[in-house]
């Protein structure tokens, strides 16, 4: 399924908007159920795959689990089906909102509070995971979803099955390999690293890897003093975590809160809590006992493009019951306003005031309106069907008689006409009609009904032949773009909407009649570009400012220079070993050209190196780790060492003869 594009229709349901990610099982894409008008997120395993029948059984065994589970901090699992090709989907609730591991990378830490709320409404869902007879095995920030309620209240929602396995050691459903890892050994337990034999796995190495994730919500630390991701791992052979306490100078935390995530991270499970629920027991008193938070709450950086929706225009026939009410209970409040102003300014003992007949234009040009209505508030556009009017005779005081209805609908017909308003103008047309069929100026309303109506469709096809013509522009298809441009002024002859992009259109074709001059400075940036001549780059470029070259064109070369500078700073910062210099590189290359496409592909890259680097010297101190047990005549360490080793880098040839060294060891005790 690599490479299906936006646009694309899965299973004559699903359009596929975006592609949100990529894994070693196959894709994960965000998409819009074409009948419900819902986003979803899929997730597909890949074809080649799809034979596989470890990898089939795994992905099917994520989505049984997932059915079990129903609870407002979990992730929803909505579908599960095979395509065509032969590969598995499973559709999941789409939860627009940020990691919270992102949220880290971003702040460093979570205020207090929001950490223990954000804490305990995951345990919850954790709860209702296990509840089901289910561990997930995978907890981390990663698999921690926050998102906004309509509220403005923040949720956590625990995400990704993929590892979760069923407490009652089901052998349908447990695929994993003996000895085989699942999950981060950045979060995992003692226990599901390996570091303890013969223990089967429980909730509580869960509710371990969840006391990791929040001690580092909440100090912007890990629990264990290392200089990496993974090292750590390593220490808790022998080693306690770090107490909160102190932990992060710029934190303070009750000492209450210091005991409670300690007792989740202790090494032997015995010791931890048993369930997530007596671990939210020991936070919810901590978290009500803090004082008052006056700061301001931190941002939720929520992903996803914000896009126009086109609202289709509705016909008129197509009202509902309470829709159509709620249109003429507007007519009628309304027409009491008016009438109780009559009487309110009319003498003691008032009198019927009658309305004065509107005029009668032979042919009023469409443009403009009979006389300008008194303003009235104007009721939402609306679907159903529309029924007969009941025409009241001798309606009591303080209701409307069907004379004033009548001349408040025709109010209402003008003013949504001089507004522009034309699908609530029709609205009220028909109201006005049911009131009466026969109304002298019924030809008149009709027409300049219809003319609103045809010239909001000249309208709106000239918006949209814009629209694509300056998807052309943007391309570099001009020719492309004077035919939209054409098809534009086409559908709105002497209209506006064209125009702005017409004087576009024409700066771009004057930028592609400069001549040689301009082609040999595009020529000489782009041979400078390649071999790295920023200096060069930048001659160039002035050249192409000193000839007036499009603004579009200039830019676009302007980025590309901007891009190769920092991209040369940021090799000599990763060169350098310079992680942080090289991410402030990329935040400035992000101010100097946010439309760039290369600031999430360099962040990416430093991430990359980073880990890499980082991978490399925890196998070197593992390694090591192996030296001194060996060194200290304690093979059975060793062995658990180097199992570690083998987890993280599998195919590394140094562990054959770490292996030999244990094997000799033992012999020679």
């Amino acid at each position: 399924m690599r490479g299906k594009q936006p646009g694309t229709i899965l299973d004559h349901k699903y359009e596929i908007l975006e592609q949100l990610g990529s894994g070693g099982m196959g894709d994960v894409f965000l998409v819009r159920h074409i009948k419900l008008e819902q986003k979803r997120v899929i997730k597909i395993l890949r074809q080649e795959l799809a034979a596989n029948e470890a990898a089939q059984r795994r992905f099917q065994r994520e989505a049984q689990l997932a059915t079990q589970v129903r609870h407002p901090n979990v992730a929803i699992l909505y579908d599960y089906e095979s395509l065509s090709d032969g590969s598995l989907y499973a559709v999941w609730e789409y939860i627009r909102g940020e990691e919270v591991a992102h949220f880290l990378k971003r702040h460093g830490r979570f205020p207090l509070h929001l950490a223990l709320d954000l804490a305990i409404q995951g345990l919850r869902g954790l709860e209702a995971i296990h509840a089901a007879g289910v561990i997930h095995r995978d907890i981390s920030p990663d698999n921690l979803m926050i998102s906004q309620a309509p509220s403005g209240a923040l949720r956590l929602k625990i995400i990704d099955m993929g590892l979760a396995k069923t407490l009652s050691m089901d052998p349908r459903h447990d695929i994993t390999q003996a000895g085989m890892f699942m999950g981060k050994l950045q979060f995992c337990s003692p226990e599901q690293a390996g570091l303890v034999k013969g223990q089967t796995l429980d909730r509580r190495t869960d509710l371990y890897s969840f006391g990791m994730v929040l001690y580092e919500m909440i100090c912007g630390r890990p629990p264990f003093k290392t200089d990496d991701g993974e090292s750590f791992i390593f220490q808790r052979l022998s080693e306690d975590p770090l107490p909160l306490l102190g932990r992060n100078p710029e934190v303070e935390v009750p000492p209450e809160l210091d005991q409670a995530l300690l007792m989740s991270l202790q090494r032997k499970r015995e010791h931890r809590y048993e369930t997530a629920v007596s671990f939210i027991e020991a936070l919810e008193p901590i978290l009500y006992a803090l004082p008052p938070d006056d700061g301001a709450p931190p941002t939720l950086e929520l992903p996803g493009r914000t896009s126009e929706t086109t609202v289709q225009a509705r016909s008129t026939g197509s009202l509902t019951r309470e829709e159509r009410d709620a249109l003429l209970a507007e007519i009628d409040r309304a027409a009491a306003r008016r009438k109780k102003a009559r009487e309110d300014a009319a003498p003691r003992k008032p009198t019927p005031a009658k309305s004065a007949p509107l005029p009668e234009p032979a042919a009023p040009p469409p443009a403009a309106p009979p006389p300008e209505p008194e303003p009235v508030s104007s009721p939402p556009a609306a679907e159903g069907d529309l029924e007969t009017i009941p025409v009241q005779v001798g309606a009591p005081a303080g209701v409307p008689s069907h004379d004033e209805r009548v001349r408040q609908a025709e109010s209402m017909v003008e003013g949504y006409l001089k507004d522009g308003r034309r699908t609530l103008a029709q609205l009220a047309l028909d109201t006005l009609l049911e009131l009466a069929p026969a109304h002298p100026r019924r030809g008149d309303y009709e027409a300049w009904v219809k003319f609103a109506g045809d010239e909001a469709e000249q309208k709106r096809r000239a918006k949209e032949a814009v629209e694509k013509g300056r998807e052309a522009l943007q391309r570099g298809d001009l020719k492309a773009a004077r035919k939209r441009l054409d098809a534009a002024l086409k559908a709105q002859p002497g209209g506006d909407v064209a125009e702005a992009f017409r004087a576009e259109l024409a700066a771009a074709e004057e930028g592609e009649t400069l001549g040689a001059a301009a082609d040999e400075h595009k020529r000489n940036l782009e041979a400078a570009l390649e071999r790295d001549d920023l200096e060069g780059a930048q001659k160039a470029l002035q050249g192409l400012t000193r000839l007036e070259v499009p603004k579009l064109t200039l830019d676009l070369y302007h980025r590309r220079v901007v891009e190769a500078g920092h991209r040369l700073r940021l090799e000599d910062r990763l060169e350098g070993g310079d992680f942080e210099g090289a991410r402030a590189v990329v935040r400035e290359l992000a101010q100097a050209a946010p439309e760039s496409p290369e600031v999430e592909a360099l962040h990416q890259r430093i991430d990359a190196e980073q880990g890499s680097r980082q991978r490399e010297a925890s196998l070197s101190q593992g390694i090591r780790q192996v030296e001194a047990f060996l060194t200290a005549r304690n093979p059975d360490q060793a062995e658990l060492a180097l199992k570690i080793l083998r987890q993280m880098a599998p195919e590394d040839g140094r562990w054959p003869k770490l292996e030999r060294k244990i094997r000799s060891l033992r012999a020679k005790a």
